[in-house]
């Protein structure tokens, strides 16, 4: 009994530690390998081409197929025991995870097309599979699905089948598969979520960028821009080709808990009705944050209860990786983490003492301090590191020790009050000059009545670091300009100002 009793407290053990960091996320990948044979498609080389071995198949095994790509991916662990073993027509089954994102990925005989296409769109019972620290994952709930090979329905359609998909969020990377899928998906009442509007390389990088921001609540343009930027760069192609290839929904935003989702979800004052913004803005971002289930408590870094969630609008739905995030660098995490979808030349920010700490440089050498440690200094490397969500933090954790809100305030342009846009800070700086500690509050989203008058949700963090929370004004829930700086008044005169985006 006691060797069983171990292997039942480890297996415990394990499934709490998922627990811990969050429910697991599945995403299920249908994988129908490249066949010269049996598939309508220009020939590849002999070897890429073989429906029948996953090893060295382009959509598997080779350099950019789903298993090789995603094992040699600094982010991702490969699962290797897992079971039941996958039978025919699948040839090969991997398993990954990250956190806890969890990838069930399927190889298909290639010359199983029409049974590779009935797995994708749930026509036939998908597997459940069983991790070795106990973990069970039935695919069938799985809330991502993902088709990646060639488009069979273009040589064959199906006929339409009763499939319950409702509002799961599918990716279907093969040409043209817009045209061809959406039909499936919306009868089945799935979002596609990235479909694709000509001819494409089929190949990972695509499928880990969007399951990626996914994962992270992106908007379904903001998906489609981060499948864009992977395509490419690997494709070595222009981005807004790119851009233009990749169509879809938005993916259907889950309640928590009974929660409010996103920022744009709460509801305007009475009269009042949001300023429009372009889709792909850094103020349209900004509305699309996630927040935390209603009434959560603003926490934080070691996990105290700073506010009641009584005492706050809402909580964003954000890591709090250390203690070293205060209220300045939450402003220059979403500056980064938005320039990172859309144009990675735009991360950089300048410390305290003026040096300027470029995400480009980092990823090319070594930043450090001098000799006397006075000042920062950069040194090239030979070798490049990748860019990577992990390397990202690491920048950000770097540039949070030297920047704050005196820097920010000397380097970004200020902006008129009747331009404000979400998006756009608040800035205090340190009163006496001599770049102590100051206060940066962030304008989330903003509204406008008939009279042209203009009211503001306002969210910052805090020193020491805290939850990245919604102050909630009195009696109302949006605030007036006057209010906000009445609000925020000990910690002296501020100016709105605006990043480079």
């Amino acid at each position: 009994m006691k060797p069983f009793l171990c292997l039942l407290l480890t297996a415990i053990a394990c499934i709490n530690a998922v627990a811990a960091e969050g429910e697991a996320r599945i995403a299920y990948a249908v994988v129908v390998l490249c066949d010269n044979q049996n598939q309508g498609i220009a020939p590849v080389p002999a070897e890429l081409g073989n429906g029948q071995q996953p090893q060295a198949n382009l959509y598997w095994g080779a350099l950019y197929g789903v298993k090789t790509f995603f094992r040699q991916h600094p982010d991702w662990r490969e699962e290797k025991q897992f079971s039941p073993a996958p039978v025919a027509p699948v040839l090969a089954r991997a398993v990954f995870r990250h956190g806890n994102l969890i990838l069930v990925a399927d190889a298909y005989d290639g010359k199983y097309m029409r049974q590779g296409l009935r797995a994708f769109l749930n026509y036939e019972p998908s597997p459940i599979v069983s991790l070795a620290d106990g973990l069970s994952l039935n695919l069938n709930d799985a809330a991502v699905r993902i088709f990646v090979g060639h488009n069979g329905l273009m040589d064959a359609r199906l006929p339409l089948e009763k499939s319950d998909l409702k509002n799961v969020a599918c990716m279907a990377l093969c040409c043209k598969s817009e045209a061809y899928f959406q039909p499936y998906l919306q009868a089945a009442g799935a979002k596609g979520i990235l479909l694709t509007t000509n001819l494409m390389a089929p190949e990972a990088y695509t499928l880990e960028a969007a399951f990626s921001a996914w994962s992270e609540g992106k908007t379904g343009a903001q998906i489609r821009t981060a499948a864009a930027q992977a395509y490419a760069k690997y494709q070595k192609c222009n981005l807004s080709a790119a851009q233009n290839l990749f169509a879809g929904d938005d993916p259907v935003k889950v309640d928590n808990g009974g929660g409010l989702r996103l920022i744009s979800s709460l509801s305007c004052p009475a009269g009042y009705e949001r300023i429009a913004v372009p889709e792909n803005s850094f103020a349209a971002y900004m509305r699309a944050l996630p927040l935390k289930p209603t009434g959560s408590p603003v926490l934080s870094w070691d996990g105290r209860i700073v506010y009641k969630g009584s005492e706050v609008m809402g909580v964003v739905d954000w890591p709090l990786p250390s203690k070293v995030q205060q209220c300045a660098d939450v402003a220059i995490k979403l500056h980064a983490e938005y320039s990172s979808i859309h144009d990675k030349s735009k991360i950089h920010y300048r410390s305290l003492s003026g040096q300027e700490i470029s995400y480009l440089n980092w990823l090319g050498g070594v930043y450090g301090l001098n000799r006397q440690g006075t000042e920062i200094v950069f040194h090239p490397s030979r070798s490049r590191k990748s860019d990577t969500r992990n390397e990202l933090e690491k920048y950000l954790h770097f540039v949070m020790l030297y920047a704050n809100s005196s820097s920010l305030a000397r380097d970004l342009p200020k902006v008129a009050e009747k331009d404000l846009l979400p998006g756009d800070l608040y800035i205090q700086p340190d009163p006496s000059g001599r770049g102590g500690i100051g206060h940066v509050s962030i304008i989330v989203d903003s509204c406008r009545n008939q009279l042209g008058e203009m009211q503001y949700l306002l969210a910052y963090g805090w020193t020491p670091a805290q939850d990245f929370m919604l102050a909630l004004p009195r009696p109302v829930n949006w605030f007036r300009l006057q209010e906000i700086k009445d609000m925020l008044a000990a910690f002296g005169k501020g100016n709105f100002q605006r990043f480079d985006y």
